[in-house]
């Protein structure tokens, strides 16, 4: 059971770090988006422009946590498919790592987005946003 335990938590460490550097990696390639700005927009998910807007690095540190949080949820459902789904024991991982990236993607953008949106649109009178933030920041982005 130690081993079980080993493995998620270097599975979820590797997620999330990895996960989080292509985010800013890819950030500032495309508009020069410093780290501490993305993980204010993780944090806008929930607490809106607020969250961007704020000089203090503490909506990053929420970003963080909230980041760290999906990327558990992520690897936990990663492991729960290992045990439930015959094909995803057998499967190379170079095809059943890329497939569950694409149901995760799918599930933030299309489902967990859209919903934070209403929470934010209920509790901070903001504008909704569907299909999620990722279509509505791309754009935004200058061409």
């Amino acid at each position: 059971m130690a081993l079980v335990r080993q493995a998620f938590l270097i599975a979820w460490l590797l997620c999330g770090v990895l996960d989080i550097a292509a985010a800013c990696l890819q950030a500032w390639v495309q508009a020069e988006r410093s780290p501490v700005m993305v993980l204010k927009g993780v944090a806008s998910a929930l607490w809106g422009a607020a969250a961007v807007n704020d000089p203090g690095a503490g909506f990053a540190l929420a970003g963080l946590v909230m980041h760290f949080a999906v990327a558990a949820v992520a690897t936990l459902g990663f492991r729960c498919l290992t045990e439930w789904i015959g094909w995803w024991r057998t499967a190379p991982l170079i095809v059943a790592g890329p497939a569950w990236g694409l149901v995760v993607f799918g599930a933030m953008n299309y489902a967990v987005l859209p919903l934070m949106s209403v929470v934010r649109h209920l509790t901070l009178d903001a504008p909704m946003r569907w299909p999620g933030a990722a279509r509505s920041r791309r754009q935004r982005l200058p061409p």
